[in-house]
């Protein structure tokens, strides 16, 4: 099918927090962040007697170079270009973490330095209860989050005396905390009612797609969940969502496309809970036939170039039936002349077209692309014209190419179990070399 590229030059509506979020105010006060937690080889005293274990800790601290700090900047502008709703979460939740910071070094306690997952922070699960009241909620109470963190003794977390430390990491713990508070003060309450857009993808949905299947990807699951939740709130019925969360995705998948996910051989069945909407993270990027629809919609976009071509795939691939695929992508040009997500990812792909060629088309500007002819010989000229497909996608038309020539082999094929594995020395007679082939099932 022919790849057509649909930006969506999104612009906040009136009253939307997003638009303050967006703006240069917002991005200076992430760029002066102190991120003391995370750099804590600045606030170590000399003037103390470490333990071994001590020891060895400050010489990690000292080996640091900064990029953890770096990688935590760089998260808080991802997230604020994902989704406002994740970015006040993730707001919050560092808020949070900095008081549990500060709790323990005004009470001198063990301080937990090293990964606090969020499940060791949170609350019990309430479902009345929305993400952003739980992140709220952790920050009012930092001794019960303390308590908490200390019963679930999470792997990952390394205990630090309070005195290695100097009174300026409380100091900036709390200039952090402040400036962060001032801007969610600034924003204002996050409801999906003052959401543009998530407006926008409603309307994308209810007016130019209101039948067809959607594929809509994002790269955190909180955006994730919050899109779908929402959507199934606006009167979008059929949205699944799938997210490194749940115990199968590719069950969720066979839901939205089971012509596409049906073993060959197999009738395809009626799904009284077929999905025409699915949201989901990168976990469906790759490794997944969803060709049932032939709509794409990233409304983030990722930090890899792989994942952005992956993302396509999964409905840009041999057995698509659709003449077009569309891909449609969200852009905060504010947030993104700050990380140059957008210029970063156009110019990798022209970088990677220009050496290897590619029909891969996501922005529809100049130079994107430049498809090289015979790139692989005229090995695959039976299968797109000498253009660049997947493995799977080329495994498939290969099967589907034998079903067409042979169907008794084909079925012999389809019959043979899910793990066959046979070798034996070449004959004499034989010319020609052998072949390996691996395929993975949903089961193994």
């Amino acid at each position: 099918p022919t790849r057509t590229p649909m930006p969506i030059q999104h612009s906040f509506g009136p009253g939307d927090p997003a638009a303050a979020m967006a703006s240069d105010r917002t991005l200076g006060v992430l760029s002066a962040l102190r991120l003391p937690r995370y750099e804590l080889r600045n606030y170590g005293r000399r003037d103390v007697n470490f333990s071994a274990d001590e020891s060895a800790f400050v010489d990690r601290l000292n080996r640091a170079r900064g990029q953890v700090a770096g990688f935590v900047r760089t998260t808080f502008y991802k997230r604020l270009s994902s989704c406002g709703h994740s970015f006040v979460l993730s707001l919050r939740r560092h808020i949070a973490r900095n008081e549990l910071f500060a709790y323990a070094l005004d009470q001198g306690l063990p301080v937990p330095t090293g990964t606090i997952v969020d499940s060791s922070l949170a609350d019990d699960d309430d479902p009345t209860e929305s993400d952003l009241d739980r992140a709220e909620r952790l920050g009012d109470d930092p001794e019960a989050r303390y308590a908490a963190l200390v019963s679930a003794s999470p792997a990952g977390v390394t205990w630090i005396r309070p005195e290695l430390f100097t009174t300026e990491l409380r100091k900036d713990l709390d200039l952090d905390t402040a400036d962060l508070r001032e801007l969610l003060n600034w924003f204002g309450p996050w409801t999906p009612d003052v959401d543009s857009k998530l407006d926008a993808l409603i309307e994308l949905l209810h007016v130019a797609h209101p039948e067809d299947k959607v594929l809509i990807f994002t790269e955190y699951r909180d955006t994730a969940v919050y899109v779908a939740t929402q959507l199934q709130a606006a009167g979008i019925d059929h949205v699944g969502l799938a997210t490194g969360d749940n115990e199968d995705p590719t069950a969720v998948a066979y839901r939205f496309a089971p012509v596409s996910t049906t073993l060959p051989g197999h009738e395809v069945p009626h799904l009284d809970n077929e999905l025409r909407i699915l949201v989901a993270t990168d976990v469906l990027s790759e490794g997944q036939n969803l060709q049932d629809g032939h709509i794409v919609v990233n409304d983030d976009l990722p930090w890899a170039i792989i994942r952005l071509i992956q993302r396509a795939g999964r409905v840009d691939r041999i057995g698509q039936l659709a003449d077009e695929v569309l891909v449609y992508s969200f852009f905060h040009e504010s947030v993104d002349t700050v990380i140059s997500l957008r210029q970063r990812i156009a110019a990798r792909l022209e970088a990677n077209a220009e050496a290897f060629g590619s029909d891969e088309r996501f922005f529809g500007t100049q130079g994107e692309t430049k498809l090289i002819v015979d790139l692989y010989n005229g090995q695959l000229d039976d299968v797109d014209d000498g253009g660049d497909v997947d493995a799977s996608s080329l495994a498939y038309q290969y099967w589907h190419d034998l079903e067409a020539s042979d169907a008794e082999l084909a079925r012999k094929v389809a019959a043979m179990p899910d793990l066959v594995d046979a070798t034996r020395s070449r004959r004499p007679s034989e010319t020609t070399g052998g072949v390996a082939c691996h395929v993975r099932t949903g089961g193994h």
